[in-house]
C-alpha cells in the first residue's frame, strides 16, 4: 500500500469510527446511516474532485439553507447541528485536496464523537471512543509525514511500523489518563441520560391501551440488589410504582394527589411507614434507575428510603402510598429501600368479616361511572355464591385467569366506544392493564374497595453482576383490594405472560453486555465523593499490607533477638536498611544496565547483538553539549577525528572505531570492550574545554 492510500484510508476509517459512535448512540437513525454509509463509499470510490471557489460557496450556501429548514420544518436545533456535519464531512470528503480538507475532516470525526457523548456514554461508546483515539493517533502521525513523502515520493512506506507506533502512543496515552481521571475532581453528569424521556403509565393519569405501548420494549429501567438470594424472593415479587382510584370509563386518575412531605433525618433517611415491623419480614433493596420519572418503586409495604444518589431535596407520599421524589431526576440515581414483605396468609387471617369500611376509604375507592349493565350481570353471577368479600374477590381474580380470556400485547379493544366492555365480552384479548381494570370495576361493583396498581415485575436476575434487570417489557398493572382489619390485598388476575426469550448464549451475552454497561456507568460517575472513598480504600489497603509486612519482617523471635535487652534496635532500623537497599539495587542496576543487556542477551536468548550504538550515541550526546556538530557531508569517523583534534585526545575516534567493528565489522561485542568504552566516556566528560 502507498503512503496516499493509506492516508486516505485512516482518514475514512476515522470518520466512519466517529459517524458509528453517533450511530450507536441513536444520534442518527438507521435510515440516515445507511444513506451516509452509501455516500461515503461513493466519495471514496471516486477520488477527490476539484472545485473552485463559486462552487465551495453554493456548497456551503446549501448545506447553511438546508440547516435552517431542517431546523425550522422538520427537526430540533441539534438533529439540523447533527445533518449539517454529516454534509459538511460528505463534501469534504469529495474535495479533499489540501492540508486544510483533511484536519477540516479531524475535526468533524471529533464533532462526531462528541455529539455521541451527549447521547449516551454506555460501554458501546468506550468501544469507539478507544478506536476512535488510535485511528486519530495513526491519522495525525501520518499527516505529519505528508510533507517528508511528497519530497521524496519514492521513499519506502511501511504501514505496519506506523501502526505500531501510533498503538504504543494510545496505550501511553490511556495509561497516563486513568491517574488523571481517578484524581480530577467532577460532579456526576446530568446530561448522562435523556432528560425529556417520560414513560407512560406511571403519571396521575392514564387510559386504556397506553401501556402497551411499553410493553414491547426491551429497555432497560433499572436494575435492583437486593439482599437475599434470587431463589428465596416471592416469584410473584413486584415493584410498586403508582396507584389509580378514579375510573371514568375510558381512563383511570389519582385523585388523592395531597402529597405529605417527608424530610430526610440526619442519617439522610426517609421515613415513610412509622408502624413497628418484624425485622426478618424486611427485604433490603437497592435501586440503580433510570431517570425516566420521578416515581419511587420499591417492594410492598415501603418503610424507610435512604442514600439517594444525585440532587433530590425531599420524598412525597400521596393518598394511594405512591413515593415520589423532588426534584424529578435528570440522570441515573440510586437509592436504597426497606420494605416489609407482608405474607398474604397473615394479611388474610388479620381481615375482619364484620368490620366496616371507613369512610374515607369507601368515598375514594367504591366510585364507579356508568357502566355497560352487563358487567353488573356478570359480577353477580360470579359473587352470588361467595359469602366472604375475600372469597367475591378470588371467584373474579380465578374468571378472569380462567381459559376464556389471552393475554396479548395487541390492543384490539382501544378503538372501542366502550373499551372495558368490548375486552369483557367481545375481545377477551388485551395486556394487564385491561384485566387490572375489568377486576377493580367488578371488584367496586361488588362493594369491595379497589384501585389499579403500575410498576414492574422483579425482572430477570443476572448472575454477572448480582442483580435484577428490569425492562419496560416487565412494566405490568395489577389489583390492590380493601378489606377491614388487613388493609389493602394484592391481587393479579392477569394471565400467566408467555415471554418470548432469546437464546442461551445470546441471554447470556446480553447479560455479560448489561453489567459492562453498569460498571462503565460507575466508571463515568465516579464523582468527588467515589473518589475520596476510593483513595481512602487504597490508602487503607497499603497502610494494612505494610503493617502486616513489617510485623513478619520485624518479628525478634525470627531473627533470634527476643531475649537480647535491645531487641527494639533491630526492628527500629529494618525499614531504613531495606529501604537503602532498594535504592542501591536500583542505582545499580541503572549504572549497569547495558552490561546487563548484554549479559541477557547472550546468555538467555544465545545471540550478541551489537548495544554499542547506545554509547555512539552518548559521544555524539556529549559532544553536541560541548558544542561540537557533525555536518551533513562527514562521516562518523571523519567527524570523530577532527573533534580529536580539536580537543587533543583520541578518544573520540577510540569510541567510533569500536561503533565501526561492531556496527559494520561483525565484531562481537564484549564485556571489555563494553568496559573500556564506559571507561572512554567517563574520561570524556571529565576533559575541560
Amino acid at each position: 500500500m502507498t503512503y496516499s492510500r493509506a492516508l486516505q484510508l485512516v482518514t475514512y476509517l476515522l470518520l466512519l469510527a466517529g459517524f458509528s459512535a453517533m450511530l450507536a448512540a441513536s444520534a442518527v437513525g438507521p435510515g440516515w446511516g445507511a444513506v451516509y454509509l452509501m455516500l461515503i463509499v461513493c466519495t471514496a470510490w471516486l477520488g477527490p474532485l476539484r472545485a473552485g471557489r463559486l462552487w465551495h460557496g453554493l456548497a456551503i450556501a446549501f448545506c447553511l439553507i438546508a440547516f435552517l429548514a431542517d431546523w425550522i420544518l422538520i427537526s430540533g436545533i441539534v438533529a439540523a447541528a447533527v445533518h449539517l456535519l454529516l454534509l459538511l464531512s460528505l463534501y469534504k470528503a469529495v474535495t479533499r485536496e489540501k492540508d486544510s480538507d483533511y484536519l477540516a475532516l479531524y475535526l468533524m470525526s471529533l464533532g462526531f464523537l462528541l455529539i455521541a457523548s451527549t447521547y449516551t456514554l454506555s460501554i458501546s461508546y468506550l468501544v469507539f471512543l478507544v478506536l476512535f483515539v488510535f485511528l486519530a493517533v495513526l491519522a495525525f502521525v501520518l499527516f505529519e509525514s505528508r510533507r517528508a513523502y511528497r519530497e521524496n515520493p519514492r521513499a519506502d512506506f511501511s504501514l505496519s511500523s506506523f501502526l505500531q507506533i501510533s498503538l504504543i502512543i494510545t496505550l501511553l496515552t490511556t495509561v497516563l489518563a486513568v491517574p488523571i481521571f481517578l484524581a480530577v475532581p467532577r460532579t456526576a453528569l446530568g446530561w448522562w441520560g435523556s432528560s425529556e424521556s417520560r414513560m407512560v403509565g406511571f403519571s396521575d393519569s392514564i387510559r386504556l391501551g397506553e401501556f402497551g405501548r411499553i410493553l414491547q420494549n426491551p429497555e432497560v429501567v433499572m436494575r435492583v440488589v437486593v439482599n437475599r438470594p434470587v431463589e428465596q424472593l416471592p416469584p410473584d415479587l413486584k415493584w410498586r410504582g403508582v396507584a389509580l382510584n378514579q375510573f371514568d370509563g375510558r381512563a383511570w386518575f389519582n385523585t388523592l394527589q395531597s402529597r405529605q412531605e417527608r424530610m430526610a433525618d440526619a442519617r439522610g433517611r426517609f421515613l415513610v411507614d412509622s408502624r413497628r415491623r418484624q425485622s426478618e419480614n424486611l427485604l433490603e433493596q437497592t435501586f440503580y434507575m433510570e431517570p425516566f420519572t420521578n416515581v419511587v418503586f420499591g417492594a410492598p409495604s415501603v418503610i424507610q428510603l435512604s442514600g439517594f444518589s444525585g440532587r433530590v431535596s425531599h420524598v412525597t407520599v400521596d393518598g394511594n402510598r405512591a413515593i415520589s421524589v423532588h426534584p424529578r431526576p435528570l440522570e441515573p440515581i440510586r437509592y436504597f429501600i426497606h420494605s416489609d414483605l407482608r405474607d398474604r396468609a397473615d394479611v388474610i387471617r388479620a381481615i375482619d368479616r364484620d368490620g366496616s369500611i371507613p369512610g374515607h376509604i369507601a368515598e375514594s375507592f367504591l366510585e364507579l361511572p356508568e357502566l355497560d349493565p352487563r358487567i353488573a350481570q356478570l359480577t353477580a353471577a360470579l359473587t352470588d355464591e361467595a359469602p366472604t368479600p375475600l372469597e367475591r374477590a378470588l371467584s373474579i381474580e380465578a374468571y378472569l385467569k380462567g381459559p376464556q380470556f389471552h393475554y396479548s400485547l395487541r390492543d384490539p379493544s382501544g378503538s372501542s366506544p366502550d373499551p372495558l366492555a368490548d375486552f369483557l365480552f367481545t375481545t377477551r384479548e388485551g395486556h394487564c392493564e385491561y384485566f387490572a381494570t375489568a377486576m377493580a370495576v367488578m371488584l367496586r361493583i361488588a362493594g369491595i374497595p379497589s384501585r389499579i396498581v403500575n410498576g414492574f415485575r422483579r425482572g430477570e436476575f443476572n448472575p454477572w453482576g448480582g442483580y435484577l434487570i428490569v425492562r419496560e417489557s416487565d412494566a405490568h398493572s395489577w389489583v390492590e383490594a380493601y378489606f377491614p382489619g388487613g388493609g389493602w390485598l394484592e391481587f393479579d388476575p392477569t394471565p400467566t405472560r408467555l415471554s418470548v426469550r432469546s437464546g442461551f448464549l445470546l441471554q447470556i451475552a446480553d447479560q455479560f453486555l448489561d453489567s459492562l454497561n453498569v460498571f462503565w456507568a460507575e466508571v463515568v460517575t465516579f464523582d468527588r465523593i467515589k473518589q475520596l472513598g476510593f483513595f481512602f480504600r487504597v490508602r487503607s489497603a497499603l497502610v494494612s499490607g505494610w503493617r502486616g509486612a513489617w510485623d513478619r519482617l520485624s518479628g525478634l523471635d525470627g531473627f533470634g533477638w527476643a531475649d537480647s535487652g535491645r531487641a527494639g534496635l533491630p526492628g527500629r532500623l529494618l525499614g531504613p536498611v531495606m529501604t537503602l537497599g532498594v535504592l542501591v539495587a536500583g542505582f545499580v542496576v541503572f549504572r549497569e544496565r547495558r552490561r546487563l543487556r548484554l549479559l541477557w542477551r547472550r546468555r538467555v536468548k544465545g545471540r550478541s547483538p551489537d548495544v554499542t550504538c547506545g554509547y555512539y550515541e552518548e559521544l555524539m550526546l556529549i559532544l553536541e553539549r560541548r558544542g561540537f556538530k557533525k555536518s551533513r557531508f562527514e562521516t562518523p569517523l571523519e567527524f570523530s577525528k577532527r573533534v580529536s583534534e580539536q580537543l587533543e585526545t583520541d578518544l573520540p575516534v577510540a569510541i567510533t572505531e569500536t561503533y565501526y567493528r561492531a556496527r559494520f565489522g561483525a565484531h562481537e561485542t564484549t564485556i571489555e570492550d563494553l568496559d573500556r568504552l564506559r571507561t572512554s566516556l567517563r574520561q570524556l566528560r571529565a576533559i575541560r574545554v
